[in-house]
């Protein structure tokens, strides 16, 4: 049995955060929107071009900002070299981004000026700052940039002004960029910035490559890593480490090298990373290496201080460059949400980054094996919206995440026995992992877990049951009346995509089935779904025919929704009019004699294949409702299917509580969830598989969630 993780910390009004906007932008006063809106109108007309160069010799992408903001735009080096295989690529940047970008075969040179992070004014006044961009000036109009891609976004003032200034220093026949409201008077298309917490770093510089007409791909970066470096060899060697022995890296650091306080909001505690370093070091076989710039040497004593020992310590001994050669080697990289994650994630090592007040949804690292841990809080990622002011409620959010719950999860991805070493045989050979979230449904829940042992699967299976808060005793009837369920037991009411959430983290099993309450299971519906998606290839989702309890069919899987057909049926009308195209859209249509594609279908029970949570990423909680829609829709553009299998049978007791009332909050809420989901893909929703990785790699989301505690 796992030991409990429960956090209780005292409740306090999160603070009002005034001097910005609810994206996260700030706030300029009535004459600075007056002031951009006047260059709009002066400058923004005259600057719009109506065509893009159909072959240019020589494209740009300038991208002002750290390590991570350049790792997630670095994609659209290889989207537009595959577009115009020969224009030359120029990319401007800060210098301490250089390292990742130099050498790079499809870089023809990289703009790294010493005067481009000012963030005063000052700053630019200076003589230096003054020569350096008079000589940047002359330089890179030689180069003739004929196309500048401008993914940086302009959340601020100063920001804006910086941007504009390099932009007219470069002078490109078109430039396109993001633009928030009247701040992207200097660009020559536009396409607009919705704010932070709209969808990852990553889809707006695809947004920038569609206006273009290129193809779409930025969610896999590509930076460069040198295949060796002897300094990073010498080290290991003096560390002890021998060639092909397993070492884990440790980077407790992080947040532009501790510049304000908000960047040392994002560190988790260096006494945590201390307990998880002692607890991977007594693994036989596996190594534990520290790593950061020469300011953080603290943070290695604190965890000395703290019960580590016996780990190679590399703290300030590798530049940026050679960091990435070291985490391409590492078996694992655990640290916060800083550069160097992003990098270690890039260079393809499986990486555990813990978040905290910065959102994972817009800034996630992106690789094949990315597991990211944050504690479930009340109040949303504030880190956009507060300046060095302290939390009120103790960064619960990032040190709410217990160093249990991190060795865990690293002990999952190296493959190690993470659980009791008594457990029965088979305990780690799972095919299908069958997960239930429920809330003060316990008859249901019960009744759903008797189908399911009164008709196992043909294959060896697992079940988890994760609770929210329920106050009808659902936990504990669970564990008293089937002890061979994993149980969690959470805190508070994290809704039905946090739970599967938690079961896409917590799962061991090939094929992960995402099940409702009100369900019940009739045969070897399970085992038969799993022999379906081997046999179909491409499969990524599989849904099974879904019928009332007296046998008749359940519409279940649908065309993607558009306004029209969401309207007619809302409001009842496509009784009247419509009534052909409610019938398609509800997918009464759809012959059941055999397996075929579907757009999507309803998540009361969904299998779904671990290696989709690797490249899509988890559902998206802040969808209440159609959060299956963005599921499917996102595992569709990575190339997957969505299949439906009719020979396999599950009986759905629909409940529907959104339509009971107009006025009830659960119909608001799926109102709010459709208005989320076209801002988020638009309203046309078009499918076209682009074969990219829409989001983070082995995603094991928010374990360590707020008072969250499992028993095996």
């Amino acid at each position: 049995m796992k030991a409990e993780n429960v956090l209780d910390f005292e409740e306090t009004p999160a603070p009002r955060y005034s001097t910005r906007s609810p994206r996260g932008y700030v706030h300029g006063g009535l004459l600075t929107e007056l002031a951009f809106a006047l260059a709009n109108l002066l400058v923004g007309r005259r600057r719009r071009s109506p065509r893009i160069p159909t072959s240019p010799r020589s494209v740009g992408i300038l991208r002002t900002g750290y390590v991570g903001d350049v790792v997630l735009a670095s994609g659209m080096i290889r989207c537009i070299r595959e577009h115009w295989p020969a224009a030359k690529i120029h990319f401007f940047c800060y210098p301490s981004v250089r390292p990742l970008l130099e050498g790079h075969p499809r870089v023809e040179k990289v703009w790294a000026e010493d005067w481009f992070p000012f963030r005063r004014v000052r700053d630019f006044l200076r003589l230096s700052a003054l020569r350096g961009m008079w000589r940047f000036a002359r330089d890179v109009r030689r180069a003739r940039v004929e196309v500048l891609f401008v993914p940086c976004r302009q959340h601020s003032f100063l920001g804006t002004l910086k941007v504009a200034m390099i932009v007219w220093m470069i002078q490109p026949k078109m430039s396109i960029g993001l633009a928030y409201g009247n701040r992207g008077f200097f660009l020559d298309r536009r396409v607009r910035d919705a704010g932070w917490l709209v969808k990852h770093e990553s889809e707006w510089c695809d947004d920038l490559l569609r206006a273009a007409g290129i193809r779409a791909g930025c969610s896999v970066p590509d930076i460069f890593v040198r295949p060796d470096d002897a300094r990073v060899s010498a080290l290991l060697a003096e560390a002890g480490i021998g060639t092909g022995e397993r070492f884990v890296i440790i980077h407790p650091g992080g947040g532009r090298d501790g510049a304000d306080a908000k960047a040392l909001a994002k560190r988790w505690p260096a006494s945590y990373y201390g307990r998880v370093a002692a607890g991977l070091a007594n693994v036989p076989g596996l190594r534990v290496v520290v790593t950061g710039v020469p300011s953080e040497r603290p943070l290695s004593d604190e965890m000395r201080n703290s019960g580590a020992s016996g780990f190679a310590d590399l703290m300030g001994l590798t530049t940026l460059g050679q960091f990435a050669v070291l985490a391409r080697r590492a078996a694992l990289v655990i640290g916060n949400d800083c550069g160097a994650i992003h990098v270690a994630a890039s260079a393809g090592a499986p990486t555990i980054v813990i978040f905290g007040p910065s959102d994972p949804v817009g800034f996630r690292p992106l690789g094949q094996r990315v597991c990211v841990l944050r504690n479930s809080s009340d109040c949303p990622p504030c880190y956009f919206w507060f300046e060095k002011m302290p939390c009120p409620r103790g960064y619960g959010c990032i040190r709410g995440v217990t160093p249990d719950a991190v060795v865990a999860c690293a002990k999952n991805m190296l493959n190690l026995p993470a659980h009791d070493p008594a457990a029965p045989p088979g305990h780690d050979d799972v095919e299908v992992s069958i997960g239930i979230t429920t809330w003060n449904r316990r008859d249901l829940v019960l009744a759903c877990l008797a189908s399911i042992y009164r008709h196992p699967p043909s294959v060896p299976f697992e079940v988890i049951v994760v609770d929210n808060a329920s106050a009808d005793g659902t936990a504990d009837a669970v564990a008293r009346q089937f002890p061979q369920v994993r149980l969690v037991r959470n805190r508070e009411n994290r809704g039905w995509t946090g739970g599967c959430n938690q079961v896409a983290a917590l799962s061991r099993g090939r094929y992960v089935v995402l099940l409702n309450e009100d369900t019940t299971v009739e045969g070897d519906a399970f085992g038969a779904l799993a022999r379906s998606m081997a046999r179909w290839p491409r499969a990524g989702i599989a849904a099974p025919r879904l019928v009332w309890p007296d046998g008749t069919r359940q519409p279940s899987c649908r065309p993607f929704p558009d306004p029209v057909s969401l309207f007619l049926r809302g409001t009842g009308l496509g009784r009247a009019i419509g009534r052909q195209r409610l019938a398609r859209y509800l997918g009464e249509d759809i012959d059941l004699g055999e397996p075929r594609r579907v757009d999507w279908a309803l998540g009361a029970c969904l299998m779904v294949k671990r290696e989709v949570f690797e490249r899509v990423g988890l559902l998206d909680e802040r969808l209440s409702y159609h959060d299956d829609t963005d599921f499917c829709y996102r595992a569709r553009r990575a190339g997957y299917e969505v299949v439906f299998f009719p020979e396999v049978t599950v009986v759905h007791h629909y409940q529907r509580r959104s339509a009971r009332s107009w006025l009830s909050a659960a119909r608001w809420k799926h109102i709010l969830s459709i208005a989320r989901l076209f801002m988020k893909h638009g309203v046309a929703m078009r499918d076209t598989p682009t074969g990219r990785q829409e989001g983070c790699g082995d995603v094991r989301w928010a374990i360590a969630s707020r008072g969250g505690r499992t028993h095996d």
